[in-house]
């Protein structure tokens, strides 16, 4: 494709730049046999079936956006009057391919030159003047940057047998320049919103956006590629890195070779094992126990809370600051506030893939005996690994069962992605059960 450079300081030649139908027409080649006669038609038409080919793979195989480059920066010398825009490649809503093939220099807007009339009422000294930050100063707008495509007729010569033609002297191009035009606007472009509702998923089931299969291929109805948007923008001013977005509305179309890096990218961070998970407890998530019962089954020498791995941990991250039980005593009146305390305890390693936290004896039969209060046991997952050097997947999720009616929260923990914070909590009543909420 032979693009000529366009821009407000280059001009083109004066061939003007006209706009090409959108539409893919149906497909239809000539057909050839010895002794017919060629036209121009038949040429034209040759060229037209292999351009609306090609249009129609790029347009629905593939979308429309900026692919590479394309690039809006401030000028480094005259950043007041003049932008930047770097070499690059785009296909339009038509499937059309817009190349620039060398960064161009787009000239701003600049300030109405035209002199004010003269004030015939001096202002009124008492008044004072607007504050720009109240809304009374020059605010800047908007300004895009949009990429075109457009055709240009190139290389006239005479055309004698142009039957259209009123004289002898009829001139016809002798070729075709596919081109582009770079556009500054302060109006939003059209596409705009349709750019908007593709980055967003909009539906809650992801599966409908692969049904969106059924729909008719057909081009977005914009009317350029915005490739950024110059924001505060305010006529005869410097233009700063700062002030060009070039991400956020920008339609982009990666390459294959570029989603296939990105791809390999994410492969190689991935974890190649899968996680470590909790596969057991010793204790039912979110139980109420009696004192007694929680004194008897969970405290002691030999006694705690066990958690079981299907696979072995390090035990480097096993201590009893990422291993800990919290203890939050309900008062008898709901007018005194809950105190909060970690209990002392003592952190055992039973075996490769299995650990205790066991709550000291003298503290829980001086403070927890005849007490009221919740037990919260939390395994700080992201800081314990496996044997592959993979955290613990330790998510305690909640699930129903397979009929899809039993609530109910246990192991195994996780949801495939390393890492977490396991948190599990029980009830003890010190006393008689009483009608409360918590």
């Amino acid at each position: 494709m032979n693009s000529q450079p366009y821009s407000q300081t280059n001009p083109p030649a004066p061939a003007p730049c006209g706009n090409t139908p959108c539409d893919v027409q149906s497909f239809r080649r000539t057909s050839y046999y010895t002794g017919k006669l060629l036209t121009a038609r038949d040429f034209s038409d040759e060229q037209r079936y292999h351009i609306d080919k090609r249009r129609l793979h790029n347009m629905a195989l593939h979308g429309w956006g900026a692919v590479c480059g394309l690039k809006v920066k401030p000028h480094p010398h005259c950043p007041a009057l003049r932008i930047i825009v770097e070499a690059g490649l785009a296909i339009d809503d038509c499937g059309r391919e817009v190349r620039l093939h060398e960064d161009i220099e787009l000239l701003l807007p600049q300030p109405d030159a035209k002199p004010k009339p003269p004030n015939a009422c001096p202002p009124d000294p008492t008044v004072p003047p607007p504050s720009p930050d109240f809304g009374g100063g020059i605010e800047g707008e908007p300004l895009w940057v949009c990429l075109r495509y457009c055709e240009r007729d190139e290389q006239f010569s005479p055309a004698p047998f142009d039957e259209c033609a009123c004289t002898g002297a009829a001139q016809k191009p002798n070729c075709v320049s596919e081109s582009y035009c770079l556009e500054l606007s302060t109006k939003e472009p059209d596409s705009l919103k349709k750019i908007e509702e593709n980055k967003r998923c909009g539906r809650d089931n992801c599966a409908d956006l692969y049904k969106g299969i059924l729909d008719e291929c057909k081009p977005a109805g914009g009317d350029c590629i915005p490739l950024a948007v110059i924001r505060r923008y305010i006529p005869g001013q410097a233009v700063d890195g700062g002030m060009i977005d070039n991400w956020t509305h920008r339609p982009l179309l990666p390459s294959v070779h570029r989603l296939d890096r990105i791809v390999r990218c994410m492969l190689e961070k991935m974890p190649r094992h899968k996680p470590t998970r909790i596969s057991d407890l010793n204790w039912t998530h979110g139980a109420d126990l009696r004192c007694h019962e929680f004194l008897h089954r969970f405290i002691g020498y030999d006694k705690g809370f066990e958690i079981k791995f299907d696979g072995h941990v390090r035990k480097e991250g096993i201590n009893r600051r990422t291993f800990q039980a919290m203890i939050v005593h309900n008062p008898e009146s709901p007018d005194q506030p809950r105190r909060m305390e970690f209990a002392p305890s003592h952190v055992e390693i039973l075996g490769p893939a299995h650990i205790r936290l066991r709550i000291d004896e003298h503290y829980a039969r001086r403070h927890l005996d005849l007490q009221n209060f919740d037990l919260f046991i939390t395994l700080k997952c992201d800081v314990i690994v496996d044997h592959h050097g993979i955290p613990v997947d330790g998510n305690l999720l909640a699930r129903l069962d397979l009929d899809g009616t039993t609530y109910y929260v246990d192991a195994p923990t996780g949801d495939g992605v390393p890492g977490g914070l396991f948190e599990s909590w029980i009830r003890i009543h010190g006393h008689e059960r009483r009608h409360e909420t918590y």
